[in-house]
């Protein structure tokens, strides 16, 4: 390559990668979500920095699934930033700013093997679809929330593995490229589960616009990749454990398998489309209740579905270049679609983080294709609605970012969209009485109950509003049917304790809370200096005992 030109993409790609830090830099001035963001930063508090005894931990420990590479960004993080947050939200700007430039660098590489392009188009089409990629309001979640570190260190460590992939076969003897998109792969896999696509994202490649298979049968194509195909074996086993052991992944008896293809198909359709017009975004995409087979928005989707991807199978030789980026598509998206369903939501913005890229690729090839046939007024005319696309795009992403700001912020979005979703409105009630608006989160708690009666954690969270708003019969009543509906809630169970205490119910007061303390010794702290809990700590009676049982849930 020509020193020039190695200059001129260099240079592209820091100024990509600038504009994409600059758009998303609001995001420092927010602060932390109370969804997932303590499950990392408090943790990582507890181990404070880098040692050799933390590192034991980050290495072994299996949250939810194995992530050391995350659980590491994190404590870097922690050790320089400690709790300023601004501080935290920089380092996952700057990554996603190196991952818009790693995209450019990566389509330029790729393009490379398609015959008759000359360097301005490759350098136009890697341009455009990195920027795209950069500044798209899709993006605002893995961004600005903290807890979506994993989604970004995966993607570039993946990028970085599909470049060396590039590499290693574009050489004749390309088996230290090989070695080294092995490692990054592994980096991938240790930062997020989701790096089991990329093996299927390389077959891809290789047919489109690598053409190995002219050169390799198949067979061999998939062989070569066998090391691969073994750590993703590893991965899957060890994060269906893993979730399943700590109750994230739902079981098939909620969701049938049947329910799960209807769920899958409505999201690779429902991603597509939030691509191209994302003006109706929501932190939390419920699916809750029944999923009915007769719905059109679930079995037009399954038709739509089916019927694009037999359509490109069956004309991947005259359009190679579409059944490439479909596949590509399909196999980044398939993971996090529903078919394995996590968690009660049925789609999030940051699974499209990364299955964005091969889309964008297509639509700019077909761009270009457009352009190279068509005459000035059309082509005038493209170059227009592609400004303007990018333009509503950026106005997006800038509306977007404070949606991550706080609890209420985002969960208010979310009740914005789906008002009659039962979490959604426990949640922001949740949110409320973390800013001591009683008024108002009790107005969302009732609603929740309103809209699932059985739902434990609400009346749980009600009786907190009660216990707050000093309506202590109140806040008894819905605790007592939260432990009720849900014996094993501690935040129940706490709260009752609380109530009884403020009721002179001593005696049982004390009793729930012994019992509680021993499954959960971390509300010992807030027990210690409640003042829901004072007359315990001062009555002669429990005075000592009291002291005693926090301290022996605390050691």
């Amino acid at each position: 390559m020509p020193k020039h030109q190695r200059l001129w993409l260099i240079a592209t790609a820091a100024l990509i990668a600038a504009v994409t830090i600059l758009v998303h830099w609001p995001a420092v001035h927010n602060g932390f979500v109370n969804w997932d963001d303590p499950f990392y930063l408090e943790r990582v508090s507890e181990l404070k920095r880098v040692s050799p005894a933390s590192l034991e931990w980050v290495f072994t420990a299996l949250p939810v699934y194995y992530q050391p590479l995350t659980w590491l960004s994190h404590l870097i993080d922690f050790q320089i930033w400690g709790w300023d947050l601004a501080g935290h939200h920089a380092t996952s700007i700057v990554l996603h700013g190196i991952n818009a430039a790693l995209v450019f660098l990566f389509l330029w590489m790729l393009t490379g093997a398609i015959e008759d392009l000359s360097p301005s188009t490759r350098l136009m089409v890697s341009a455009g679809v990195a920027v795209v990629f950069g500044i798209h309001p899709l993006q605002v979640e893995s961004v600005a929330w903290i807890a979506e570190r994993k989604t970004l260190l995966c993607t570039l460590f993946s990028l970085l593995s599909l470049c060396a992939y590039l590499r290693a076969v574009s050489r004749q003897n390309g088996r230290g490229w090989w070695w080294g998109l092995v490692v990054l792969f592994v980096a991938a896999w240790l930062s997020k589960p989701m790096a089991v696509s990329l093996p299927l994202v390389m077959l891809s490649l290789d047919f489109y616009p690598l053409r190995r298979q002219r050169q390799r049968h198949w067979r061999q194509l998939i062989q070569e990749k066998w090391l691969l195909f073994l750590f993703c074996l590893a991965a899957g086993i060890v994060t269906i454990v893993a979730q399943s052991h700590t109750g994230a992944l739902t079981g098939l008896v909620g969701f049938g398998i049947w329910d799960r293809c209807l769920v899958a198909a409505r999201n690779v359709a429902f991603y597509v489309w939030k691509l191209i017009w994302p003006a109706w975004l929501s932190p939390y995409y419920p699916l809750e209740g029944e999923i009915s087979s007769g719905d059109l928005e679930f079995w037009g989707s399954l038709v739509g579905v089916v019927l694009v991807t037999a359509l490109a199978f069956g004309r991947r030789h005259r359009l190679p270049a579409v059944w490439s980026a479909w596949s590509a598509y399909l196999a980044l998206i398939l993971p996090v679609s529903g078919l394995l369903q996590a968690g009660p939501q049925g789609a999030g913005d940051r699974f499209m983080y990364f299955a964005m890229v091969p889309l964008l690729a297509l639509a700019a090839a077909g761009s270009v294709w457009f352009w190279q046939r068509s005459p000035l007024v059309l082509r005038s005319a493209l170059t227009t609605v592609l400004g303007c696309l990018v333009l509503f795009y950026g106005m997006r992403t800038h509306d977007q970012i404070p949606v991550w700001r706080d609890d209420v912020t985002l969960w208010m979005t979310a009740a914005i969209y789906f008002p009659e979703s039962a979490l959604t409105n426990w949640k922001l009630a949740i949110a409320l009485t973390d800013q001591q608006r009683y008024e108002a989160a009790l107005v969302y708690a009732q609603k929740a109950l309103r809209l699932n009666p059985t739902f434990g954690p609400a009346h749980a969270e009600l009786g907190d509003i009660y216990l707050k708003m000093h309506r202590y019969q109140d806040a008894v009543k819905e605790s007592q049917e939260a432990l009720r509906l849900k014996p094993d809630q501690p935040n129940g169970q706490y709260v009752l304790a609380c109530a009884y205490a403020r009721l002179g119910r001593l005696k049982q007061s004390f009793e729930l809370l012994q019992r509680l303390l021993v499954t959960n010794p971390e509300f010992a702290a807030w027990a210690a200096r409640d003042e829901d809990l004072a007359v315990l700590r001062k009555q002669p009676e429990y005075a000592a005992r009291f002291a005693t049982l926090i301290a022996t849930a605390k050691n």
